[in-house]
């Protein structure tokens, strides 16, 4: 959230990703297949060569494509659209929350050798650290400054690789929760964006757990009353042993855990998507 203001944020590419693939249809105008992780498809639709919706299966998704397309193409290569068959596959289920929509965004805009980050903030709202996160395989260090992104890569201390990233088994939509945040009078924009960045940089200095799990609790302790919601730790799991840290938006996707009996304890709580970050992280 912070990262909207300007704080510096730390960002972890994973090494769950999406593809996207260009074939030969032999038909006029572009097709659009996206699978899901099972290899099913759960969105099509049909264009033609002139980017006008001819059939699909969901008209909210296909507008936002239809204008990712053409914001791509106008900023790329141009392109002949008529007769491309064009699929996405998931390489993790949707429900994750790990970037479908950022990892779309920065392959339509390879497709059409345009600028992936010039395309996101000309059709999304947000960061865009999902997008930077898309185009690397290390942790970086991201900023928005005028506007614009800005990163570098990084490390990250031993210690984190303590931790585990267990999946909540619900989905927690980014484009609301940050619409309401940036609407919000409860924070002070310099002082949340100061304090965040120096939990950054402390992150990126921690030896030991016990300095890990103080630095989670006093992010989630900083972003809870700016986003007047109280942090997963107390919502949902109150006798854990340990820090919870919330990451992405609030209230879904994925939490970070550090502490003892981590995996016992949630596997009893019934969550079976418990993952430690060499099976997380993009290597």
């Amino acid at each position: 959230y912070a990262v909207l203001l300007g704080a510096r944020a730390l960002a972890l590419p994973t090494s769950y990703g999406q593809i996207l693939v260009e074939e030969n249809s032999g038909k006029p105008g572009l097709e659009w297949v996206s699978y899901d992780h099972e290899d099913q498809p759960w969105f099509k639709a049909v264009f033609d060569a002139e980017m006008n919706i001819l059939s699909t299966s969901d008209t909210s998704k296909c507008l936002y494509l239809q204008n990712l397309i053409i914001k791509a193409c106008a900023a790329g290569k141009a392109q002949d659209l008529s007769g491309i068959r064009l699929s996405t596959r998931l390489e993790f289920p949707s429900d994750w929350g790990l970037g479908s929509s950022s990892t779309l965004v920065h392959l339509v805009a390879q497709w059409a050798q345009a600028d992936p980050m010039e395309l996101f903030f000309e059709t999304s709202t947000g960061s865009g650290y999902d997008v930077a996160c898309a185009g690397t395989e290390k942790p970086i260090i991201y900023r928005l400054e005028n506007g614009k992104g800005q990163w570098e890569p990084t490390e990250l201390p031993a210690v984190f690789g303590q931790a585990h990233f267990i999946h909540l088994n619900q989905k927690q939509r980014s484009a609301p929760e940050v619409k309401r945040f940036l609407h919000s009078s409860t924070y002070n924009s310099e002082a949340l964006t100061k304090q965040i960045s120096r939990i950054t940089e402390a992150f990126l200095k921690a030896g030991t757990e016990g300095e890990l799990a103080d630095l989670m609790q006093q992010h989630e302790d900083i972003i809870s009353p700016a986003l007047e919601l109280k942090p997963v730790k107390e919502l949902l799991f109150p006798d854990f042993d340990g820090a919870i840290k919330s990451l992405g938006a609030w209230g879904g996707d994925f939490i970070m855990a550090l502490g003892s009996q981590t995996r016992k304890y949630f596997q009893q709580k019934g969550y079976s998507t418990i993952l430690k970050l060499e099976q997380l992280a993009a290597s």
